[in-house]
């Protein structure tokens, strides 16, 4: 009984709603695999002939009942996608529905898992060389995916680097998608935890931007991340709307984006009460777009700067935000601008929260 316990309590500790089912007559619904004979009942014997009956399904009183009826409940939970403990083998558990049916509906649920959802320095273009792929195809799983990010902040930045690709796929493009499909498989259970916390709640963002990473335009990809509690609750991977013209640059952008963000998310947390009593702090390993957000001097280097990007020199003027360098090695943003390293992949993802949920189970 000790695993219907262990369910029970922690049903009870996380507010869980238990059904409880019976199954008329389990043993007599199993098939069996070898052949077992059995006298005839009374009052069935024809003729005087003894003869015997070859059973196609289990007796109860059979040694094989218990057995062939464990198998076809068994291929019955696998077959529904859950997945059997293995060290007690009477209890299943499914795991993420929605991230299991994408890798059904498109022939991926037997493949090889993979750590890490793209290849350290992926760089694809939009004219790749090579067979074409199957268009409609290539956006139904792109589509899928991004249902996704809605949870999966790992995922964002090789998601919306194949979304790019969507009006010519080619074979290369493919494989990166099925890249991420067979990282999906291998992390099923993945999800941002958040815990419960005694401090009070304060909002933090970090912001992030590579540099003319796009091979067709030039452009550069601007990331950001907000955290509040133990886990990330809002971020973006987006390429930029205009060609910057230095790394400075770019990640002033960023940061803009990031701060607008940053508003929207202050008067959401306003309205459920949850006031922020200090500045937000946006961490950027920019020193230069730093002081760039606090100087109104404008000179050589940045005087074309857009003005809609100085918006965060008034918000940082007002006290809303402020702009604090941190090292690269901890810039989380980084995960959401380019590909990297698994060992650094990993190690940003459990730093945004991310663990596998089923496994806390």
């Amino acid at each position: 009984m000790g695993d219907n316990q262990d369910v029970l309590a922690l049903a009870a500790s996380k507010g869980w709603c238990v059904y409880q089912l019976d199954i008329k007559s389990a043993f007599l619904r199993g098939d069996l695999t070898e052949d077992i004979y059995v006298e005839q009942p009374a009052g069935y014997i024809k003729g005087g002939r003894k003869q015997v009956y070859k059973l196609r399904k289990a007796l109860y009183g059979l040694k094989q009942a218990p057995r062939v009826w464990y198998s076809k409940i068994e291929s019955h939970f696998i077959c529904e996608k859950f997945e059997k403990c293995p060290v007690e083998h009477t209890l299943f558990v499914k795991k993420m529905k929605y991230a299991s049916e994408i890798l059904t509906k498109f022939g991926m649920e037997n493949c090889n898992a993979v750590s890490s959802p793209i290849v350290t320095g992926c760089k694809s273009v939009k004219n790749e060389t090579g067979k074409a792929s199957d268009e409609k195809r290539y956006k139904q799983i792109v589509g899928s995916l991004m249902y996704l990010l809605a949870t999966r902040p790992d995922l964002v930045f090789s998601v919306c680097l194949v979304a790019r690709f969507m009006d010519r796929p080619t074979e290369i493009h493919e494989a990166t998608l099925k890249k991420i499909m067979r990282y999906v498989k291998g992390t099923i259970g993945y999800g941002v935890l958040y815990k419960k916390t005694i401090e009070e709640l304060q909002l933090s963002a970090q912001t992030d931007s590579d540099y003319a990473g796009d091979l067709d335009d030039r452009k550069s990809t601007s990331g950001y991340l907000f955290m509040l509690g133990t886990g990330a609750i809002s971020w973006s991977s987006r390429k930029q709307p205009i060609v910057t013209l230095s790394t400075t640059e770019a990640k002033f952008v960023a940061a803009a984006s990031c701060s607008c963000q940053c508003v929207w998310l202050g008067n959401v947390l306003k309205h459920l009460r949850i006031s922020q009593k200090n500045t937000t702090i946006i961490n950027c390993d920019n020193s230069s777009s730093i002081k760039l957000s606090k100087n109104p001097i404008l000179h050589g280097r940045c005087k074309h700067i857009d003005v809609r990007f100085h918006f965060l020199r008034d918000l940082a003027k007002d006290g809303v935000i402020e702009l604090v360098h941190c090292k690269t090695q901890e810039q989380l943003a980084d995960i959401m601008t380019k590909p990297l390293k698994l060992d650094t992949f990993c190690e940003l993802r459990s730093k945004m929260g991310m663990v596998d949920l089923v496994c806390l189970n």
